[in-house]
């Protein structure tokens, strides 16, 4: 999407202020008008987290003004090299200053990554919904040419894993790991604690523009679903995916502390069953399977809770997963 000449990633939609600022969402409002009718409040407020969204622009010098609604962070990047991050109290605005002085201007190494380094991206981070009040520019702004970023997408809808928790950086998470291995874009739709698989969201993520789809589906439905109940849901999103006609990939529950409490693992187990039945029932040459227990094999990968991987454990799952997609399943 383009906006005020700026291209925003990970966007479905914006909502334009009186005041010239504008607010970007990751899900178009009437998906998120879904999550508002849980029973549970959390589902509204994952979905309208700006996570992984961007704003990407070419520019000799701007100015940069943001908000967000929760305390978090945000990442500077000239294309593929990080800058800085920066920090938002919520509800607090913050003026960020970009100029092209850094040494990777002056020195312009080889383009090896996915993006031109004349592309300023300012990426969002987790746990917060950021609004952009301003961007001012100097001397022109324009947003990035095809051949200054990816050519390929990469699409994930998960839980609070995809989300990023855990990670503390966007780009460090496996999904940002993903992006960075296969030097592909990634379109983060993971719903922290409410990946329920709702039919909106069915019906919705094979309308986004994607080359590869992830869904790694289960442990937030363990808790408050039946395996029946999931595996249906499950295979609608899965079903709807197909559709696009563009390699999906599979990945079952990732491992978790269910290992120690059995009741849980039973439960689990199920899960797992029913989403290898999914996979096994719409079986086709565009659809791929990952064991999620084959991903995270070393407990170290977690953080304290077995549950979120720590920032290693992201880097190291979404080298896994890239060498598979890369490797022995041979797409992208």
């Amino acid at each position: 999407m383009i906006y005020q000449n700026v291209e925003l990633h990970n966007v479905s939609e914006i909502e334009a202020l009186t005041d010239g600022a504008f607010k970007v969402y990751r899900f178009p409002k009437q998906v998120i008008a879904c999550f508002d009718a849980e029973k549970e409040a959390y589902p509204a407020v994952a979905g309208r987290m700006t996570t992984a969204c961007e704003l990407r622009f070419v520019s000799k010098e701007a100015e940069v003004t943001l908000s967000g609604d929760a305390d978090g962070t945000i990442e500077i990047w000239k294309g593929n090299f990080f800058v800085r991050m920066v920090w938002l109290n919520k509800d607090e605005k913050k003026t960020v200053a970009l100029k092209n002085e850094w040494k990777v201007d002056e020195c312009q190494p080889p383009r090896k990554g996915a993006f031109a380094t004349d592309v300023w991206r300012i990426r969002f981070g987790h746990d917060n919904a950021v609004t952009v009040h301003s961007i001012k520019a100097t001397g022109g702004i324009r947003p990035p040419k095809a051949e200054e970023k990816p050519t390929k997408t990469v699409l994930a809808y998960g839980s609070s894993i995809t989300h990023s928790a855990g990670s503390v950086l966007f780009h460090d998470s496996y999904l940002g790991t993903i992006g960075r291995e296969l030097g592909v874009d990634v379109l983060c739709k993971g719903m922290g604690g409410s990946c329920f698989c709702q039919k909106e969201v069915a019906e919705y993520l094979p309308t986004e523009d994607w080359d590869l789809a992830i869904l790694e589906l289960g442990v937030n439905m363990v808790s408050s679903f039946s395996a029946e109940e999931f595996k249906r849901r499950a295979s609608e999103v899965v079903r709807n995916a197909l559709t696009k006609g563009k390699p999906v990939v599979m990945i079952s529950m990732f491992t978790y502390y269910s290992e120690f409490e059995p009741e849980v693992k039973a439960k689990g187990e199920a899960f797992k069953k029913a989403y290898r039945e999914i996979f096994e029932e719409q079986k086709c040459d565009n659809l791929y399977f990952i064991n999620g227990n084959e991903i995270v094999d070393d407990w170290t990968y977690l953080t304290a809770d077995l549950l979120h991987p720590s920032p290693y454990g992201h880097v190291e799952m979404g080298k896994k997963i890239a060498n598979k997609i890369r490797n022995e399943f041979n797409i992208l």
